[in-house]
């Protein structure tokens, strides 16, 4: 749908417009982003000034995904296609992987994996050294879990430690994760 926009990435846009892109994703309108990025060639990956988080749409998308799941499914669907950065790591360390873990999104862990699982970086860490997958399993969410370790290069961050050593394979089955369901039995 984009095809300028892959050659022609500006992170940085007048405040006018990137203020306007971000409030059409805290407004879940996906028809103002498409038209803002198809009309003023703008990167996904615009972020707003003056915001610390360096939170790019996608990440906010991503962020607010449990208020309105199917609409900010849309709206990180629009931007995946339109090149955003599946990577964007914000100020605390987090990527789109790594926040839709946290919130137990399993949705919006599909998509980015349909549309970007050989570009997902599973190793990110956010600052204490916890992958998406270790958040997954901290929290029990056997569903994202499940998801997630269909690939390869997830199954590599099994073994990987936090800041004070725990593995997403020991926290798991610290906290219990029924060996007997068919998902968890990767772990």
């Amino acid at each position: 749908h984009f095809p300028h926009l892959r050659t022609h990435a500006r992170t940085h846009a007048p405040a006018r417009v990137a203020n306007e892109m971000h409030a059409a994703v805290y407004d879940f309108d996906v028809g103002a982003i498409t038209t803002m990025l198809e009309d003023h060639s703008i990167s996904p990956d615009v972020m707003e000034p003056g915001d610390e988080t360096n939170y790019t749409m996608l990440l906010t998308a991503v962020s607010i995904g449990g208020d309105q799941p199917e609409d900010s499914l849309k709206i990180a669907r629009v931007l995946i296609e339109a090149g955003a950065d599946v990577n964007h790591v914000a100020a605390d360390g987090s990527t789109p992987l790594i926040l839709a873990a946290y919130d137990n999104n399993p949705e919006m862990i599909q998509l980015l994996l349909d549309r970007a699982a050989d570009r997902v970086n599973f190793a990110q860490t956010i600052q204490n050294g916890a992958t998406a997958l270790y958040l997954a399993c901290q929290d029990g969410h056997t569903e994202v879990v499940r998801k997630m370790l269909a690939f390869e290069a997830c199954r590599h961050q099994l073994a990987t430690r936090t800041d004070s050593g725990c593995t997403p394979l020991f926290i798991a089955v610290h906290i219990g994760f029924d060996r007997s369901e068919e998902h968890t039995s990767e772990l």
